[in-house]
């Protein structure tokens, strides 16, 4: 999949390409990590920043590539149905707005994890 969106960026003449490797549980669409992969391979974490607007029907139209093995988001739509899980594939969508969090942002661990 990194080939793909390293190919992507390139015929669309951008220098990097956001990637969410996780969401927040419970919050819908806020990227709990992301990082830019630039057209050299290397990437490079990103703090803070939320998914402008929703994922539309029109948007889906724009999928350059999708992966191969399913993850779970599980969130709280709460007032309509409650907690749903949604299993998807890792997807590259052509376009897409995100914007830098309001407030401030969770501080970064002083530990590294185990």
């Amino acid at each position: 999949m990194n080939l793909r969106t390293i190919a992507a960026a390139t015929d669309e003449g951008n220098p990097y390409i956001l990637v969410i490797d996780k969401f927040v549980d419970g919050s819908g669409l806020t990227p709990e990590v992301m990082h830019k992969l630039y057209l050299d391979g290397h990437d490079e974490l990103v703090r803070g920043g939320r998914i402008e607007g929703a994922i539309t029907l029109r948007a889906l139209r724009d999928i350059t590539a999708v992966g191969d093995t399913a993850t779970v988001l599980q969130y709280d739509d709460s007032g309509v149905t409650g907690l749903a899980s949604i299993a998807a594939p890792a997807l590259l969508f052509r376009d897409g707005d995100i914007r830098k969090p309001t407030g401030g942002q969770r501080q970064v661990p002083i530990a590294p994890r185990p």
